[in-house]
């Protein structure tokens, strides 16, 4: 389970990068009582990565995708939102900006770019997609 002081201090240095987050504390009180969370652990039982997201009945909407920057190109966000695909049978979306680089991870997970507002895009996991994949 992640903590708040573990969202926070996640979050405060790359904070209003891709981002903006006015309060984060507000932002990880909400997550810990409405979200959910999926997250790896290193040996000294530091969080290395995590996914934050809101089951929101007939869609899973993820909010946060993290990773330490110690721990970047080693496949750990891929592994989390891989487990979340797998282990749930709803559409998933999320927002990404589009100067983000995450957004080929996406693509590459096989979320489709739905829409933009501004300079962030909306993209989606559907179901159906899912069907498609080991079909390839």
């Amino acid at each position: 389970m992640i903590t708040k002081n573990e969202i926070i201090n996640s979050l405060k240095s790359i904070n209003k990068t891709y981002f903006q987050i006015n309060d984060l504390d507000e932002y990880a009180n909400k997550i810990l009582k409405f979200g959910k969370n999926i997250l790896k652990r290193n040996d000294k039982n530091q969080i290395i990565s995590f996914v934050l997201y809101y089951d929101n009945g007939p869609a899973i909407f993820i909010s946060m995708v993290w990773t330490d920057p110690a721990y970047e190109g080693k496949g750990l966000a891929k592994k989390l939102l891989s487990d979340l695909i797998e282990h749930s049978k709803k559409d998933i979306t999320l927002e990404v900006h589009v100067n983000n680089s995450a957004k080929f991870l996406y693509k590459n997970l096989n979320f489709i770019e739905e829409s933009q507002n501004n300079d962030n895009i909306l993209m989606r996991y559907h179901r159906s997609e899912r069907a498609n994949i080991f079909i390839k």
